[in-house]
């Protein structure tokens, strides 16, 4: 690592047990373009993965989420979505490599695109691009972070079986809320940290369901 990398991650390494040459050498795909994309992204990127290979079939839109805010983008082109994040991801940890790729994920032809990550994580609304993700992470073993979110709740589970999967479904072609999507982020990127660098041996994924209501009298 670079002097510039280690002073980066100079604090997070206090942490005891803290390993970021884990984490620098994980390759992690993240399959998204909406709130809970970005926010997840910007989590990993400031977390130091290596690796990001971010999926997203972003159609002509106006950036009006958090990207928005690095550079003066007004709209974009569908197959532009995904270089945005580059730039943005770049902002944060210049020592990061991005991999975008702009295209949808609805069947297991699009398995190659993958490559072999660490960790699958699926922000989509999505229902086959959510199954295809599961199919794939239980075929070549590798975990699988679902989650999802609405205008005002949502849903992370870690490796789901086929029931836990079904209750994504249910926010399919919903607009995912900005408070709701970066709450939800901030749970899934420390899982991906568990995943990548436990801190003990005894640190575990998080095998319930976590549920999200935020108008609700209780949030979780």
């Amino acid at each position: 690592m670079t002097q510039q990398y280690q002073e980066r991650y100079a604090r997070q390494e206090l942490i005891k047990d803290w390993d970021q040459k884990k984490l620098t050498n994980s390759k992690v795909c993240v399959i998204g373009y909406d709130m809970l994309s970005e926010f997840v992204n910007l989590g990993l990127a400031a977390l130091g993965i290596g690796e990001l290979r971010i999926i997203t079939s972003a159609k002509n839109g106006k950036m009006d989420g958090i990207l928005g805010k690095f550079k003066n983008y007004t709209s974009y082109k569908g197959n532009e979505k995904s270089s945005i994040f580059a730039y943005v991801l770049k902002k944060i940890n210049p020592g990061i490599e991005i991999i975008d790729v702009h295209t949808e994920i609805f069947n297991d032809g699009y398995f190659p695109l993958f490559n072999n990550p660490k960790v699958i994580i699926n922000t989509t609304n999505n229902k086959k691009s959510k199954l295809m993700c599961m199919n794939y992470c239980k075929e070549y073993n590798v975990p699988f972070i679902s989650v999802s979110a609405g205008e005002f709740d949502g849903i992370v589970d870690v490796n789901p079986d086929d029931q836990k999967i079904k209750e994504h479904f249910a926010f399919e072609e919903q607009l995912q809320n900005v408070i709701v999507s970066e709450i939800l982020a901030g749970f899934v990127v420390d899982e991906v940290r568990k995943i990548l660098m436990p801190l003990n041996k005894n640190e575990r994924v998080c095998k319930k369901t976590l549920r999200y209501k935020l108008n609700g009298i209780e949030r979780f």
